[in-house]
């Protein structure tokens, strides 16, 4: 952010994960809302000054599904004895 970050209204399904004077990190569910429309919203309210989308990595995304807090789930498939 060019400026300091005064006040921003996160979009329905985003959380501010961490926020500090000029840097913001947000999480959210891409089955929910989709990158662009943040991407929209966040330029709509603050003048930004460098812009970065990451992936989570694997092994996150993995401790998370064993941990429950991911759902997997199976399209059409059968599991025959």
């Amino acid at each position: 952010m060019s400026r300091p970050i005064e006040f921003f209204a996160p979009p329905l399904g985003v959380e501010v994960v961490e926020q500090s004077e000029y840097q913001l990190t947000l999480r959210f569910n891409r089955t929910q809302i989709s990158a662009s429309q943040i991407t929209a919203q966040v330029l709509n309210q603050l003048e930004v000054a460098d812009f970065t989308i990451t992936e989570p990595d694997l092994e996150s995304i993995i401790k998370q599904i064993y941990n429950g807090a991911l759902e997997v789930r199976t399209l059409g498939a059968e599991v025959l004895p």
